[in-house]
């Protein structure tokens, strides 16, 4: 059984309890939750259900704390199941954009704009070979209330 009618539901009931758009406008303040538009582009690539963006630091992953601000993004694949894969970490890379990431091989690596209520970017699949010959996609994040009885803290 598909449960793709369930997840649609549920999307569309955090969506309309959504905080009304991203906290200051900025990337550098994006904590919380963010949910991928359920199209074409996410069933091709298989896309999670979400990603939750946190406050709190990477660490244990030395390239990565190396770079400036990277702070840990947790997976949502359903209303109160999370992952560490794949995605793991983010970064405002200006004050208008971000890149949310997997800290290893594979996954995603996704270049957002922010917008009043949404991320709005590209995802482009990861592994072991150069970004350079990888199809890139364009991907669409609502900002929404976080999964859990008390929409879980952040969003």
């Amino acid at each position: 059984m598909s449960h793709m009618p369930t997840r649609s539901l549920l999307l569309i009931a955090l969506v309309a309890g959504a905080c009304a758009s991203t906290p200051d406008g900025s990337a550098q303040d994006l904590a919380g939750c963010y949910y991928f538009e359920q199209d074409a582009t996410a069933r091709e690539l298989n896309l999670p259900w979400g990603v939750r963006l946190t406050a709190e630091p990477l660490t244990g992953w030395p390239p990565l704390e190396q770079e400036e601000d990277v702070r840990v993004a947790v997976t949502l694949i359903g209303e109160e199941e999370t992952a560490d894969h794949p995605f793991g970490y983010w970064r405002p890379m200006a004050d208008d954009s971000v890149r949310i990431g997997y800290p290893g091989t594979g996954g995603f690596v996704v270049d957002l704009v922010v917008g009043e209520s949404e991320l709005v970017g590209t995802a482009t699949p990861v592994g072991d070979a150069g970004l350079d010959d990888r199809p890139v996609h364009d991907v669409r994040l609502m900002h929404a209330r976080c999964p859990g009885p008390s929409g879980g803290g952040e969003g």
